[in-house]
């Protein structure tokens, strides 16, 4: 079964999702405004990747303001504090 990473970012306003494959190519992206609901907005990305690509597996982190709260309900999920996710895409302050 295809593997894929997952880059979530659930902000104050909208939610985003990137699937990269195992050479970091990107495979799937996507955003919406969440009107405040945000699971629901990232259940529907994720619907819409699984309808592109099929039944795959997904390694998850996710940031972003509402993220916090969100990786907690969903058990051990990685969140990624912001600035750790510029220092691990290359970008200097």
């Amino acid at each position: 079964m295809r593997r894929y990473r997952a880059g979530m970012d659930v902000g104050s306003t909208t939610v985003k999702l990137v699937l990269l494959d195992e050479e970091g190519k990107t495979v799937f992206g996507a955003y919406e405004r969440h009107c405040a609901h945000t699971q629901e907005t990232l259940a529907e990305l994720l619907a819409q990747a699984r309808k592109e690509l099929g039944n795959c597996i997904l390694l998850p982190a996710m940031t972003g303001s509402g993220a916090m709260n969100l990786c907690k309900a969903l058990g051990h999920l990685a969140f990624v504090f912001p600035v750790q996710k510029a220092r691990h895409i290359g970008v200097h302050f």
